[in-house]
């Protein structure tokens, strides 16, 4: 069960990515969510290397705000564009459901193929560079569903081929599906006794572990 949360990128958010995407000049976009809407709240342009721009751009992040930041990469091996979540610890759990169960919705409005790395902080420190190159790649579920099906049938048929060529000893393999953003500040609310059921389901056809309810109060037997 998909639960969309309505939000959307706004159009000037989504012209003016396409636009920095076919520039040079910008090297990240904030963006945060007003009236249902993720808006540009925040601009800066290239002006040193990667890691002084990322410096620069963790100091006009409001430490109790969240946000996205769009962050241009153009050093290393996959240049490309990094989608960033900033939610501090303290928001609201109402906050921190909104901004992780809207991320894919707004990857899917900006192009989710110009995204090639993600992270998600909750405070200032782990806002840094450091963070940002031991933050994960774009996984093998996401790398394959931007391909077309063919494609998709020739990357797999490739690893398979690999996998049973070869091999001389016995693995045990788990099966690992990355669980969404929702699902997670769902947890972490569960955690902090502010959730007092969740309910997550997996989503075969995505290979992934969505939040399917949350309760908030527990009223009756199971």
């Amino acid at each position: 069960m998909s639960h969309a949360s309505g939000i959307t990128a706004s159009p000037e958010l989504v012209e003016e990515f396409s636009k920095a995407k076919e520039g040079k000049e910008i090297r990240f976009l904030k963006a945060q969510i007003e009236d249902k809407q993720i808006v540009i709240t925040e601009r800066g342009n290239v002006s040193g290397d990667e890691k002084s721009d990322f410096e620069a751009m963790t100091k006009i992040l409001d430490e109790d705000a969240p946000s996205y930041i769009l962050f241009r990469i153009d050093e290393g091996p996959k240049p490309g564009w990094l989608l960033a979540l900033y939610v501090p610890e303290n928001s609201k759990v109402r906050m921190k459901m909104l901004y992780a169960s809207s991320r894919d919705s707004l990857k899917r409005d900006l192009g989710s193929s110009s995204f090639v790395a993600e992270m998600h902080a909750t405070d200032l420190d782990e806002m840094s560079y450091a963070s940002y190159q031991k933050s994960t790649v774009v996984s093998e579920t996401e790398r394959l569903s931007l391909m077309s099906p063919s494609e998709r049938m020739r990357a797999k048929a490739s690893a398979n081929t690999h996998i049973h060529t070869g091999v001389s000893k016995s693995y045990v393999h788990a099966v690992k599906f990355p669980m969404s953003e929702d699902a997670k500040a769902a947890l972490v609310a569960f955690k902090s006794s502010e959730n007092k059921a969740v309910f997550l389901q997996v989503e075969q056809s995505k290979e992934t572990i969505e939040l399917e309810h949350v309760m908030q109060e527990v009223t009756g037997p199971w």
